[in-house]
């Protein structure tokens, strides 16, 4: 592997990684906060709550601390990936059933944040960068598409932190029609 690709595997591992720690340590701080969460999304059996709300803030501290220190093993980036693709279907799931004023549950000290579409973006721009973590564990060369994909996964990641644009009730009437009988 080149220099290039190893800084490549590094930076896709810790970017990732970080944020799965972070939002790890938040909720399992918040475990009661987060349960609530979790209710609200209205895709979990409700029996399953309680369980999750402890198995997911434990799950995302150790595949990200994984992530960022073990990039031999697959297995913790297959594990992030996951529950990134999981994450994005309760937030698409609940976008297009018109709920956007649910929190995040992204993290335990933005309790006040929104799901949005610039989470989806967001959590694709991670994705973007455990697929690289895959492919250079596995070939170890790094071409023009690997670094496509990794400019790509920051730009998506960097567009969760513009500010959410107001959609009123026609255009999500556009963006989600609703089927005539």
């Amino acid at each position: 592997m080149t220099n290039v690709g190893y800084y490549v595997l590094l930076i896709s591992g810790l970017i990732p990684g970080l944020a799965l720690v972070a939002s790890g340590l938040s909720k399992w701080l918040n475990l009661t906060w987060f349960a609530g969460v979790l209710l609200k999304y209205k895709v979990l059996p409700r029996f399953s709550v309680k369980l999750l709300a402890v198995l997911i803030p434990a799950g995302e501290l150790t595949l990200g601390i994984l992530l960022m220190v073990d990039h031999r093993r697959q297995w913790p980036a297959y594990g992030a990936l996951f529950l990134f693709i999981l994450f994005t279907g309760a937030v698409v799931t609940n976008l297009l059933r018109g709920r956007s004023t649910l929190p995040c549950g992204c993290s335990g000290f933005l309790k006040k944040a929104k799901i949005r579409w610039g989470l989806v973006a967001r959590n694709m721009g991670f994705c973007g960068f455990v697929y690289l973590v895959l492919n250079l564990q596995n070939h170890g060369a790094i071409g023009r598409v690997e670094v496509l994909i990794f400019a790509l996964s920051g730009i998506l990641i960097a567009t969760a932190f513009l500010p959410a644009p107001s959609c009123n009730k026609r255009a999500q009437a556009i963006l989600i029609p609703k089927h005539v009988s």
